[in-house]
């Protein structure tokens, strides 16, 4: 299998944009944004069914903390960390 294999999912990026979800290996995903290179990790494929019917993953919105070139945000429920770049707390 190839480093990372594109699914038929998609969730929403801060910026208003579809960002596609990957599979990686070791049964992990990753959502990246195309317009603003936002980055979202999670591991939990039950996440996927959100997903699928148009919700937010994380729906608990964990506070933005800063971290080299952006923001960060970590979610001890759904377990999702989520890296934005040049991007401000909301």
């Amino acid at each position: 299998m190839a480093k990372k294999q594109l699914t038929e999912f998609s969730i929403h990026c801060r910026c208003g944009a579809a960002a596609p979800i990957f599979k990686l290996k070791d049964s992990r995903f990753m959502a990246h944004c195309p317009d603003c290179g936002a980055l979202v990790f999670f591991s939990n494929p039950a996440l996927l069914e959100r997903a699928r019917h148009g919700k937010d993953i994380c729906p608990h919105n964990p506070e933005p903390v800063a971290c080299r070139s952006g923001w960060t945000t970590w979610c001890s429920k759904c377990r999702i960390r989520a890296f934005y770049y040049d991007e401000g707390k909301d």
